[in-house]
């Protein structure tokens, strides 16, 4: 695989890890180092960020869909509450062996590569999840849309059934108390006008009192 064009993110605070680090990874990937503290702001297009996970995940919150290599002391690091903001996240056990994390870290680019080329299927659509567009099999039109729209869609999509208001808050925002029901009328509402486009077939979402279909 080509790993030009393959971006690493790497938080370090010890000098003497970072120079590791640098000698290492630095001839085959384009490397960023960056400390803890650092107000530095780097574009969010990394394919992957490696961080300590002693260090504050502040700095990092950001990047948080990125592919996140979190260095733990233990297993039990790994349970720790902090890190369910991270969605696509890999613990690596000290020691850490370099060639072990460049094999892991491979492997989640080549699945990110995999995914990126993805298409889902939705009734005589198909929507394209890291493109966040939906095209018509039969119109040449291309959709775009945001993040949540394309998440709403994908979970719609995975039942044949009505999928409650609160089902959807769970799956797409992650649902708790301070999130009201209303988030979700309002995003539907804006998905719907943006599926007008389509005719002859059209994509709609219907709603009823137990929630949405697509139909």
């Amino acid at each position: 695989m080509n790993t030009d064009k393959f971006q690493l993110m790497i938080v370090e605070e010890d000098n003497e890890f970072i120079q590791i680090w640098k000698d290492y990874f630095s001839k085959r990937y384009k490397t960023h180092f960056i400390k803890n503290n650092s107000n530095l702001r780097i574009d969010n297009k990394h394919n992957a960020i490696v961080f300590n996970a002693n260090l504050n995940i502040t700095l990092i919150n950001k990047y948080k869909n990125n592919i996140i290599f979190i260095i733990i002391n233990t297993k039990a690091e790994a349970n720790k509450g902090k890190f369910k903001i991270f969605g696509n996240k890999i613990f690596v056990e000290r020691p850490i062996n370099l060639y072990k994390l460049e094999k892991k870290i491979l492997e989640a680019l080549k699945a990110s590569v995999f995914q990126e080329n993805e298409k889902i299927k939705v009734k005589n659509f198909y929507l394209f999840p890291f493109e966040k567009k939906i095209t018509c099999f039969y119109q040449k039109i291309s959709i775009k849309l945001t993040e949540k729209e394309v998440s709403m869609l994908i979970e719609l999509n995975k039942t044949k059934n009505t999928l409650s208001r609160i089902k959807l808050l769970e799956k797409v925002w992650g649902y708790n108390s301070s999130i009201k029901t209303a988030t979700v009328e309002t995003h539907i509402h804006r998905l719907r006008k943006k599926l007008c486009v389509f005719y002859k077939p059209k994509l709609e979402i219907k709603t009823d009192k137990d929630g949405y279909i697509i139909i």
